[in-house]
């Protein structure tokens, strides 16, 4: 359910407070999640303790790749170029988000180049 948050979180564009509130008030989400509507859904912090997980057991790496190799057999990055990362470790908060939010733009800009379209 947290993972299936997270992807709703980055098709929507919004952050983890708003994702809170989607999953509390709005039907879209509720049906998308599986939950009923009396269900709140889970606090904003469970998206950040994840995240904090994926981090913590080098899973971030594996989605990056799978990013990249989705993005290249699309065309949106050639196949023999060379990608650059920081790879300095970031442990605050603000730093996991500012990269996260990076993520989410490509994550939204693979997503719209493979034909899908955010709902109106």
């Amino acid at each position: 359910m947290v993972v299936l948050a997270m992807l709703l979180e980055y098709h929507d564009d919004c952050s983890d407070a708003e994702a809170e509130q989607r999953m509390r008030f709005d039907l879209r989400w509720k049906y998308a999640l599986g939950i009923g509507l009396e269900d709140g859904g889970f606090d904003a912090t469970v998206l950040c303790r994840f995240r904090r997980k994926l981090l913590e057991c080098g899973l971030e790496r594996s989605l990056f790749e799978r990013l990249v190799n989705s993005a290249r057999k699309v065309g949106l990055i050639a196949k023999d170029a060379t990608q650059l990362l920081d790879s300095s470790h970031i442990l605050g908060a603000a730093g996991a988000r500012d990269t996260y939010t990076l993520i989410r733009g490509a994550t939204r800009k693979l997503l719209r180049s493979l034909g899908y379209a955010p709902a109106s």
